[in-house]
């Protein structure tokens, strides 16, 4: 019987996200993670990388930050603009949680989805981008 509640508050968690995560929540990271991509898209590296964590943890530098940005650019040409956003999923990686947003990005030679995500006090902790169907 444990094992079945178990079950269910894990399924209820990662369809609904953690209790008293409400959609303010949800919003406040969409907007985050929308800043995050337009300091990037706009050369400032250095304000995006504030955006991390702890800076004793595994912060990018702002030139890896510039020269991957870079290559993001080569690859789809200039940005154009956020098509829309939302928030994507509740992750868990052993004790820690993140919180995924799914930014639909429009670049010149087509669109990509960029998914930003957040540790528990809301700072980013990396991101990924792929190119869209």
């Amino acid at each position: 019987m444990r094992g079945i509640v178990c079950a269910l508050v894990t399924l209820t968690l990662a369809l609904f996200g953690r209790p008293g995560q409400s959609s303010s929540d949800k919003a406040a990271l969409e907007a985050k993670a929308k800043a995050f991509i337009t300091q990037l898209a706009q050369g400032d590296a250095a304000g995006a990388i504030k955006r991390f964590g702890d800076p004793k943890k595994s912060e990018p530098s702002p030139e890896s930050m510039t020269k991957g940005w870079g290559l993001v650019v080569l690859n789809n040409g200039a940005f154009e603009r956020i098509a829309d956003a939302r928030f994507e999923k509740v992750e868990t990686f052993g004790a820690e949680r993140y919180r995924v947003v799914l930014l639909n990005c429009v670049f010149e030679h087509g669109k990509a989805a960029v998914r930003v995500r957040f540790d528990e006090n809301g700072f980013v902790t990396g991101f990924h981008i792929t190119k869209a169907g």
